[in-house]
């Protein structure tokens, strides 16, 4: 988490990146691919925040039998109706609000599919103005 971190601050995006580790966390995993998951949840609050200050907080914890990482971040949000297609290949919220911002709707798959394949679960949270939080559930080792 804080190589990816470090790694989207030179970007040189106005904003503030933080980590809350609670627990010290292991996964056992493909350290690239789980490395691609924080990049897409990072990427995808930046490019969607319409704020001159984008604030993203990753924290980190057990909770019963699973290891947590909960990413939010003070972007667009995401209406509740489109929720449910989020993670559909090509699925892009509201094209006429997002047609400049560049990509082509398969980061969220992509990251689904890591979090499957690491035998994990991925819910969100979202409101409209007030931004959007991810939390993805991966077994305890």
């Amino acid at each position: 988490m804080s190589e990816v971190i470090k790694e989207i601050s030179v970007l040189e995006v106005n904003g503030d990146f933080s980590i809350i580790e609670n627990d010290i966390v292991e996964i056992v995993g493909d350290f690239n691919l789980i490395k691609q998951l924080l990049w897409i949840f990072f990427e995808n609050a930046i490019k969607y925040s319409d704020k001159d200050f984008v604030k993203i907080i990753a924290e980190i914890f057990f909770e019963n039998n699973f290891v947590v990482l909960k990413i939010s971040d003070n972007g667009i949000g995401i209406a509740e109706n489109d929720i449910p297609h989020i993670f559909d290949r090509f699925f892009r919220v509201d094209k006429s609000h997002n047609s400049n911002i560049s990509g082509n709707g398969l980061g969220l798959s992509i990251a689904e599919t890591i979090v499957k394949q690491h035998n994990g679960k991925i819910n969100v949270i979202s409101e409209v103005g007030k931004g959007t939080e991810f939390t993805i559930r991966f077994p305890k080792v």
